[in-house]
């Protein structure tokens, strides 16, 4: 009978919690008897009080479950599930009118199922490991058992949320409904059949029919419906296979059907190649779609949602009447809300006789919670007594109570085992010793007889007493999931129906393998294609041809035949993403909204729920948190994406035709260096030095990029013909190569190796560009449609609330309150020097841990980076009537390096720059044998330019000391400069400036934007922040230095030259630069 009182106790439990006046008893008369039929039940109104969100049921209906078990032979013999039409409508908490009683049993119910929770946890983490693999083992079989024979029908479900008062005049209603879903027996070729045979393997096949999702606006409300009419209604509106859809719904997602095939082998791994469960799962298309008004409703009730939260514990005071019927009480009702709730709180909880009264009914809760434990089925003073108290104390204080209680229970019972030790003598002569021995022998019998209804069931489940799961070879794969979605669709669509933009992704497929016997875990995953449309044209779409997968993902967790823990494998087609701005400015447009959204209390609930992962990761023992960052996990990484090909075209052509900008990304790759970490023995830990030893401390990755390009091409220019050149004329920018090292630290304390190392090299960065690509860049500017204007900006403006306080940056913590308040100066110079020159112990002066771990976080280098771009050139040409480009301009500049380093609070920056070199190829050199004069150049044998950077934070604690109170200083030394002016090169540049300057653009939407600036500027109300240095112009100033500049040019040469020769020159020597920009700030 055990199994029977377990299904027993499962129905009572989640059945009586989710329908009304359900008899218990005659339900487990039913279960015992092997037949179960419920009709026409009534829902629970908190039935969906697990959603955590302000709902309650308005009218809910459950029309027939049917429950079927054949305890004769359970296990041969299937048992049938079946449940048909749950209707279910719900309501905002706010729009049922509000039951104290009711409020208080489900604040009562929600505790007790926090603390049963709790207990839950507890009892998991001191069960032992050994013993909870035991379980485990058991619970797989008698899973596998139960699926094997169970046979699941649900039809009818539609649950259904009305809410009329968020949006005034507007009833919005979400709903989801599924016509059936099905779970069926089959044989290996998939058909429906009954096993009856005993066999180690069987199939199973779920049907999943018709399951969609919607958001209806200015629906009709079904609250008030006559019952018969409401069940129909509720029925009528489930979409069926044979009409798909229901033409009164506005779908967020469409009808769904899937089909998923379950085979399980019992007697696995008998055979290698048969895992033991084995799962496919197939669905045909999913279709999601947002309408604008459905968006924005939904936001309105998100931000409903978080405003009946708030007002949750202010409810009970609300008054019934409206604001104008009933001004009194509503006046109370606020008095109320912050006197009650708030201010009479705080004000009892640190009271002597609150404190004193908290402790004696803790005191009481660990006598009574003692008593529970001591009695096999609690009396009912003692639940009562329990239930009083449980609803004055909170789930901390009870928990603890019940720990300390369960605690001290355990040491009495001890002391009174040692001190029994038997009945002895005298307990047999006045009766004790036959009562213990009657009772011991009805506990044996009932031992007997559960041993032998437990033999029964290892029999049939064909489980060994302490067998344990995953007791697998390595290579042997236990358990085999493959996912496969046809397409994937979803689409906003506008006011009218229209969809202003879709994407479209087909063949989403999934594979996952697990291997338990190795702790390993293979998934792969692809997506075939990619789209995303408008109505006006394809705005992405995959590049990928023939077989070839637009995304494919490996990743395997302890890889066989490999020395990784993990291994990652990315390949990623390119995407051709065509710029159509005005399709862009319509999908920003669908998301903008005038009033922001504001989520107080969800937010602060959500952040609640991250401080507190936060807070029990940190007491899980930073030992072993430690322990997990010094154990090196290689990482076998290796990704290659084929960047996306972005077109700009002439917004005015989208058909073609017109100029475009074409962006090539080019192709990133990404791998590790795998390097196997061995500990080193004593004797090679003394030979080993330490700059070896640092090197083994990184993992590292290579990252290169190859043919990033630019190409500006005219009307009928072929530009993917250009992607495969080199060199082309119309190349904006040469096809770029860049190689990057990334080094990561194994350990995050050492001041001697960065967190984080970069090294990057680009050999060559080549710009040409002609008039020609100017003239195409510039009607391609021209045609830029102007943004639209924001609803935010449009409708709102910014609210100064005066509450008469100073006005201050960010937001201060009470702990900077108080540390200010500390350290005010009252101007008293002999208080003030009284107190710093008291004498310190020399154990005072000894730095304490939390000094020593800031200092070494100090010292730390977050990130390194070194980036070298060995030639930069530069070419300005004009394009010839022949179709060739005749340079005018050269720039070389050699030898690029920056170096980056940064800490906690400050960052230096060094960079240089070798040789510049400018030239006009039209023109001879004057004074040498060059074909093409230099008009600008450095000296040959120095850097053109070093510049040392270092930044500091105002918040670090070294800013005044090391720092001397500046944020940034710069220094700057150049090589002397050498100027030619030709009289040819001059006239040349001018008319070539000339013909770039007659085709400058005029962009409107920029124009526009930058006077709508102006306008703001000039007529707009003061900012609030620029009333802060009038509103604390009493408190104390200090000054820090914002910048500071020095700067050195050795000399500078003029040459004025013609084609006789140098006309005259000119030098200046010495010039050095030194300025500082200051700010006064104002301490509180």
């Amino acid at each position: 009978m055990v199994f029977e009182s377990i299904v027993a106790e499962l129905l009572n439990k989640y059945l009586g919690s989710f329908v009304e006046s359900l008899d218990s008893s005659q339900l487990n008369l039913g279960i015992f008897g092997g037949t179960v039929q419920l009709e026409n039940l009534a829902i629970r109104e908190e039935a969906l009080v697990e959603l955590g969100l302000p709902i309650l049921v308005k009218r809910g209906h459950l029309r027939k479950l049917d429950l079927k078990i054949p305890w004769k032979n359970l296990y041969r013999d299937p048992v049938e599930v079946s449940i048909d039409g749950v209707y279910v409508l719900a309501q905002p908490t706010h729009a049922t009118k509000y039951d104290a009683k009711k409020d208080e049993e489900s604040k009562r119910k929600k505790k007790t199922e926090e603390l049963k929770e709790i207990e839950e946890a507890q009892r998991n983490a001191l069960e032992d490991k050994a013993k909870k693999q035991e379980k485990d083992g058991f619970a797989v079989k008698l899973a596998m058992q139960v699926v094997r024979n169970v046979q699941v029908s649900i039809t009818d479900i539609h649950i259904r949320y009305e809410d009329p008062i968020t949006i005034p005049g507007k009833l919005l209603s979400y709903g989801v409904t599924l016509e059936k879903l099905a779970v069926q027996t089959t044989d290996r070729n998939w058909n429906p059949t009954f096993v009856t045979e005993e066999s180690s393997k069987f199939w199973k096949i779920v049907d999943l029919s018709c399951l969609s999702a919607y958001c209806d606006i200015d629906g009709e409300s079904l609250v008030d419906v006559s019952t018969e009419k409401w069940e129909r209604a509720f029925s009528a509106m489930i979409p069926r296979r044979r009409d798909n859809v229901h033409p009164a719904h506005q779908y967020l997602i469409s009808p769904i059907s899937a089909e998923a095939h379950l085979a399980i082998d019992k007697n696995a791994p008998s055979d290698p190649n048969s895992p033991q469960v084995d799962v496919s799962m197939n669905i045909h298309q999913v279709a999601l779609a947002v309408g604008k008004d459905q968006f924005h409703s939904s936001l309105v009730v998100v931000e409903q949602f978080d405003r009946m939260a708030t007002n949750l514990p202010y409810r009970k005071y609300k008054p019934p009447a409206a604001l104008k019927a009933d001004r009194r009480g509503w006046w109370n009702y606020a008095i109320n809300s912050v006197l009650k709730e708030d201010v009479e709180p705080r004000l009892r909880q640190w009271s002597w006789a609150n404190i004193k009264k908290h402790r004696g009914l803790v005191r009481r809760y660990e006598e009574q919670w003692q008593v529970r434990l001591s009695q096999k089925e609690p009396s009912k003073p003692v639940k009562a007594t329990l239930q009083m108290l449980e609803d004055q104390l909170d789930v901390f204080n009870l928990t603890l109570a019940r720990q300390r209680a369960a605690a001290e229970y355990k040491r009495e019972t001890g002391k009174k085992a040692k001190k029994s030790g038997g009945g002895g003598w005298f307990g047999g002569l006045f009766g004790g010793g036959g009562s213990g021995a009657a009772k011991e022998k009805t506990a044996e019998e009932k031992e007997a007889l559960e041993a032998a209804e437990r033999r029964k069931l290892y029999s049939a489940l064909n489980y060994v007493e302490g067998e344990r799961p995953g007791d697998f070879p390595p290579a042997y794969v236990a358990r085999k999931m493959s996912f496969k979605l046809g397409a994937v669709s979803f689409a906003l669509t506008g006011d009218k129906g229209e969809n202003v933009t879709k994407l479209l992704t087909r063949e989403v497929c999934a594979d996952l393998n697990q291997r338990p016997g190795a702790n390993a875990i293979s998934v792969a995953a692809s997506v075939s294609s990619f789209q995303v449309s408008t109505e006006r044209t394809v705005l992405v779409t995959s590049q990928n041809t023939g077989s070839e997968k637009m995304l494919q993902l490996e990743f395997d967790k302890n890889p066989m035949k490999s020395i990784a823990d993990m291994r990652v494998k990315l390949v990623a087609q390119p995407l051709q993403v065509y710029a159509d701005l005005e399709s862009v400015f319509e999908v920003v447009k669908f998301f903008d909204r005038a009033d922001p959204l504001d989520l107080h209390t969800l937010s602060a609930a959500a952040n609640n729920q991250f401080q507190n992962l936060q807070q029990n990761l940190s007491d899980a023992g930073k030992a072993e948190l430690n322990y997990a960052l010094e154990k090196r996990q290689l990482i076998d990484l290796d990704v290659l994406v084929r960047a996306p090909v972005v077109i700009m075209p002439d917004q005015r052509n989208l058909q073609g035709g017109g100029p475009h900008i074409v962006v090539d990304l080019g192709s990133l790759r990404l791998s590790s260096d795998l390097q196997p970490s061995t500990p080193l023995s004593g004797a090679d830990l003394m030979t080993t030095s330490l700059e070896e030893l640092e090197e083994q401390m990184y993992d590292r990755f290579a990252v290169s990029l190859e043919k990033l390009q630019v190409i500006v091409a005219g009307p009928g220019d072929d530009w993917k013909a250009v992607q495969a050149a080199e060199r082309h004329p119309l190349h904006l920018l040469h096809p770029v190569r860049m190689k990057l090292g990334l080094e990561k630290s194994l350990t995050d304390n050492s001041t001697r190796l960065p967190l984080i190392k970069v090294n990057g090299d680009i050999p060559l960065l080549h710009l040409h560009a002609s008039d020609y690509k100017l003239k195409q860049i510039f009607q391609i500017l021209e045609s830029i449609p102007k943004p639209p204007v924001r609803a935010s900006a449009a409708s709102s403006s910014p609210v100064i609330i005066d509450s008469g306080l100073p006005l201050v940056r960010g937001t201060v913590a009470m702990d900077d309150v108080f540390a200010a308040v500390a350290f005010v100066d009252d101007g008293d110079d002999d208080e003030e020097e009284e107190f710093s020159s008291c004498p310190t112990s020399p154990e005072a002066s000894e730095p304490s841990e939390e000094e020593k771990s800031l200092r070494t976080t100090l010292d730390v280098t977050k990130f390194y980076g070194a980036f070298t771009v060995k030639e930069v050139s530069l070419t300005v040409a004009e394009r010839l009537s022949d179709g060739t480009d005749k340079p005018r301009i050269e720039l070389a500049l050699e030898n690029l390096q920056a170096t980056v380093a940064q800490k906690e609070f400050d960052m230096a920056i060094s960079a240089k720059a070798g040789k510049l070199a400018v030239s006009d190829p039209t023109v001879k050199g004057v004074g040498s044998d060059s074909d093409h004069l230099y008009i600008l150049r450095s000296d040959p044998g120095a850097n053109l330019i070093d510049v040392e950077l270092a930044q500091a934070s105002p918040d670090g604690p070294e800013f005044a000391s090391k720092f001397n109170s500046t944020e940034t200083a710069i220094g700057v030394d150049m090589s002397a400069i050498h100027v030619t002016a030709h009289q040819d090169s001059l006239m040349n540049l001018m008319m070539f400036a000339n013909t770039l300057q007659e085709m400058q653009p005029k962009i409107p939407a920029l124009e526009n934007s930058e006077s709508e600036d102006t306008a703001n500027q000039l007529g707009g109300e003061p900012s609030p922040l620029s009333r802060v240095d009038s509103v604390m112009s009493y408190e104390q100033s200090s000054t820090i230095v914002k910048m500071k500049l020095k700067a050195s040019l050795p000399a500078v040469s003029l040459q004025l030259a013609n084609r006789e020769g140098i006309l005259a020159q000119a030098e200046v020597k010495g010039w050095l630069v030194w300025t500082s920009w200051l700010e006064t700030l104002c301490h509180a």
